[in-house]
């Protein structure tokens, strides 16, 4: 983990706390995220999917197929959450040019491990920034032995003035990625 803590120290210069209002809001993204998610996927796949359910493969027949399960207060829950993640993030772009998150905890996973609870592990850590709509620029951070991190640079939206300057600092920073 120091490795992923000596690459945001280099593109930040102060750190938030868990009781940042941004931290509070996306506490249980993951669960907005798969309410919001396989909602949105049902209402396009509905006409085809129990039709068509061996060309989904069962993983994401599973996924889309739990959108026709949420009532509808887990709904407007999912909904409200959204809208407070979002009003977090417009409240942390009032002050911040930039926010730089954590793709990865650990190593990113081999091509081989894609169970339900690597991805799931992995999409805790951006599905925030998915729900607020907010465009972000991905980072890697090389390990020994060939494996890497990942960082994700949340700008305000997609044409921010800060872009170029966070660039180049990433080229500064991080000058393999650029060789």
């Amino acid at each position: 983990m120091s490795a992923l803590s000596d690459a945001v120290a280099q593109l930040v210069d102060e750190t938030l706390d868990a009781d940042h209002p941004l931290a509070i809001a996306s506490l249980g993204v993951d669960t907005t995220y798969s309410v919001l998610q396989s909602t949105e996927a049902f209402a396009v796949h509905q006409s085809s999917l129990d039709r068509k359910r061996s060309a989904y493969g069962q993983a994401v027949w599973g996924r889309i197929d739990r959108g026709r399960h949420w009532s509808a207060a887990q709904m407007d829950r999912a909904r409200l959450h959204a809208l407070c993640i979002r009003a977090a993030f417009e409240s942390y772009f009032a002050d911040y040019d930039y926010l730089v998150t954590p793709i990865t905890l650990e190593a990113a996973p081999q091509t081989s491990d894609s169970s339900t609870i690597t991805r799931d592990q992995l999409l805790k850590l951006n599905t925030h920034v998915s729900i607020a709509g907010r465009p972000a620029l991905s980072v890697p951070v090389s390990l020994p032995g060939g494996r890497s991190l990942g960082l994700q640079i949340v700008f305000n939206q997609n044409y921010s003035p800060s872009i170029p300057a966070v660039l180049k600092r990433c080229e500064s920073c991080f000058p393999s990625l650029y060789d």
